[in-house]
């Protein structure tokens, strides 16, 4: 199961406050912090569960390794809730009766223009065009990765049914690389 925890977006006055708290000494607690006490409260409630965590742009992301989990059970649902997983995200999962996560960066966060060219193309020109927005899309998200790794909690066998998965979703995504997140 994925979970897609997005970090909580900040006042400008707690932005503020943190910066300055931050000039004086005092600890501010920051989206990253907030987020990740969550799945840290998660897995200590779920002492059973096997969790691998990465950081994305804008959130965290984690992948439970050690169960199968049905995306549209009550059951899940209120796991996914448990660790603060985006709401958006949770009904998507329950509508498409699966677990999504994303691969490769969002074009605009590597800098390119977001596909105009919609599905199915229909004539020559679109598909030339859509070949060429992917060939300058492929170029640019080469110097990024979409998540990094940032480490295991609680049991780490991973089931043997998402082995595989776990193993593509770290490759494809170079959560391994150092390079920025987009």
């Amino acid at each position: 199961m994925f979970l897609d925890v997005d970090f909580p977006v900040l006042s400008a006055g707690a932005e503020i406050r943190n910066f300055f708290g931050g000039l004086l000494g005092k600890k501010g607690t920051s989206p990253e912090a907030e987020a990740r006490s969550k799945v840290e409260q998660f897995q200590a409630a779920h002492r059973e569960l096997g969790l691998r965590l990465y950081r994305t742009s804008a959130g965290l992301r984690v992948l439970v390794v050690s169960a199968l989990f049905d995306p549209v059970a009550d059951s899940t649902r209120k796991l996914m809730e448990s660790v603060g997983t985006d709401p958006l995200y949770v009904r998507l999962c329950r509508a498409q009766e699966c677990f999504r996560a994303r691969l490769t960066p969002k074009p605009w966060r590597c800098g390119h223009a977001q596909n105009r060219v919609g599905w199915p193309r229909e004539t020559d020109e679109q598909q030339r065009r859509f070949e060429k927005w992917q060939s300058e899309y492929l170029a640019r998200q080469s110097n990024y990765a979409t998540c990094r790794f940032l480490g295991t909690m609680g049991p780490e066998a991973v089931h043997p049914e998402i082995e595989a998965l776990v193993e593509l979703h770290d490759r494809l995504t170079r959560c391994q690389d150092e390079l920025e997140l987009a």
